[in-house]
């Protein structure tokens, strides 16, 4: 590819600094998406974590009232 940078007869100065500017702009796409998907990631994480420690909350207090049930029997 460089080399076809190189064999174009108009300045190829700008030609090399309009490809760097593509990909500069390519890469701020991919980290762009990346971040999305990780926040997305965090946020599905965040929710699961809060959903199992409410259930073993629950949990935890159905078998401490169980427990005191079967005390006073």
């Amino acid at each position: 590819m460089s080399e076809q940078l190189m064999e174009q007869p108009q300045a190829p100065q700008q030609v090399i600094e309009l490809v760097v500017q593509e990909l500069q702009n390519r890469i701020g796409q991919v980290t762009t998406q990346y971040e999305t998907n990780m926040a997305v990631l965090k946020a599905q994480a965040t929710q699961e974590i809060q959903s199992r420690d409410k259930r073993i909350e629950e949990l935890s207090r159905a078998l401490a009232n169980a427990a005191s049930k079967n005390s006073s029997n």
